[in-house]
């Protein structure tokens, strides 16, 4: 169970991370500073991309079972964060991790998926 916990709390402080840098990128925006707007987006989305290899040692830890059932996932989030990157599209930085239908209030799909960890409901 610490091991899980770990994983959840490093998740957690990555997904802060994350929307750190994507709050910090709309403020930059409202003042109309594109390019720290677009430096801001980039290290959002090489966060997300770097995922799934920098959570590696905190995976070590678990029964090989969930250790692939959640590296799948993370490297999932890295994938279509590197494809953001490749292309190059601030829109798509922008909107990483959120879905098509995605309200304001919602969770994004990183939070989703810590709080699928946190309830125990891995896989479903």
């Amino acid at each position: 169970m610490q091991a899980m916990e770990a994983v959840i709390a490093w998740l957690s402080d990555r997904h802060d991370h994350i929307l750190g840098k994507e709050k910090a990128a709309l403020v930059a925006l409202e003042n109309g500073d594109l390019d720290t707007y677009r430096t801001l987006l980039r290290e959002k989305a090489e966060s997300v991309a770097s995922m799934a290899k920098d959570a590696k040692d905190v995976l070590a830890a678990l029964p090989d079972e969930q250790k692939g059932q959640i590296f799948r996932k993370l490297v999932a989030f890295s994938n279509s964060a590197a494809f953001g990157l490749k292309v190059q599209s601030v829109f798509y930085w922008r909107v990483l991790l959120y879905r098509d239908d995605h309200e304001v209030g919602d969770p994004d799909t990183l939070q989703e998926f810590i709080n699928q960890l946190r309830e125990g409901a891995l896989g479903e």
